[in-house]
Order: structure tokens, then C-alpha cells, then sequence
């Protein structure tokens, strides 16, 4: 049986016969890696490659899946982005995932640590040089910035290939 995390609570209205409290989920699923070839470690969002015949949406479940032990229950597109635009045509599609379930460990080759991050210590981590990928960087930023306007769930960026 799941059991719902509540990563915070706000007071949005009280008076003398009620108050309503909003559990707050915006949290960013993180992966803490070391990459081999600039040295250095960094928070991540998970990401991978679409196997053959796989959609993007299929490859954002798996890839989360396999490298957080987490899967979504819901998942919608956020972005889609090229990150070297001028030297290569690849794109990179970036969904928000809800109702995530834990379904087992992460991997220990992907990862030394999997974290739910609000996303208000996002601006932080990026001044201190611990988000030093640009896709890690495009999801929670385009979710901070389109939170005010954009109506999808709670805010969980995850990729895919």
C-alpha cells in the first residue's frame, strides 16, 4: 500500500470556524553523480536515450524508474529544447511527473544519492555551482517560471531521451 508524502503544509485561509491548510508538493526528483569527464559531482534530473520503437513519454518512466527507484503515475510534456543548437539537431524532451511511487532502490551505478529538492531551493543550488548540467538547469527553471501561468501537476521535472 502507498502512503502520500507531505513535503509541507501553508495555511491559505483561516478564521474563527475553519482553516484550510495546502500540502505543498513541489519538490524536483534529483539524483546526486559524479560525471567522469569534467570530475565533477552535481544534481540531476534522471535522463536516458529512447530505446527502438520507444516514445518519449515511455523512455521518461523508464529512465526515472531505473536510475531513482521511483516511477510516476502521471507524466506531461513541459519542454522540449536543443541543447547545441548550431553543432548537433538532437532534442531533448523534458516532462512533469506526478503521483510518483516508489517501486524499489536506485541504481548505485547512476547515482550516490536520490533526493526530493523543493523546487525554492533550486535558484540556490544553480548560485552555488551544484547544478552545473543545462538540462538539469532548463527543467526547474522552466517550471519556476511557468508556474504561475501553466496549470499541470505538481512540479517534478523529469526527461527523456
Amino acid at each position: 500500500m502507498t502512503q502520500w508524502t507531505v513535503h509541507g503544509t501553508r495555511r491559505i485561509y483561516e478564521s474563527e470556524w475553519m482553516s484550510v491548510d495546502l500540502d505543498d508538493d513541489d519538490h524536483v526528483l534529483l539524483m546526486w553523480r559524479h560525471r567522469f569527464t569534467t570530475d565533477a559531482w552535481g544534481w540531476e534530473i534522471p535522463a536516458g536515450r529512447c530505446e527502438e520503437g520507444e516514445t518519449a513519454e515511455v523512455t521518461a518512466l523508464r529512465e526515472t524508474e531505473e536510475e531513482t527507484g521511483y516511477r510516476p503515475g502521471r507524466i506531461e510534456p513541459l519542454v522540449t529544447l536543443n541543447p547545441l543548437n548550431g553543432i548537433s539537431s538532437h532534442v531533448t524532451h523534458v516532462f512533469v511527473g506526478s503521483q510518483a511511487v516508489r517501486t524499489g532502490e536506485p541504481d548505485p551505478a547512476e547515482a550516490a544519492k536520490v533526493e526530493w529538492v523543493p523546487l525554492s531551493e533550486i535558484p540556490a543550488l544553480i548560485r552555488k555551482g551544484l547544478i552545473p548540467r543545462g538540462i538539469t538547469l532548463a527543467a526547474p527553471a522552466t517550471c519556476l517560471t511557468l508556474r504561475t501561468t501553466w496549470s499541470g501537476p505538481p512540479s517534478r521535472p523529469l526527461p527523456a531521451g
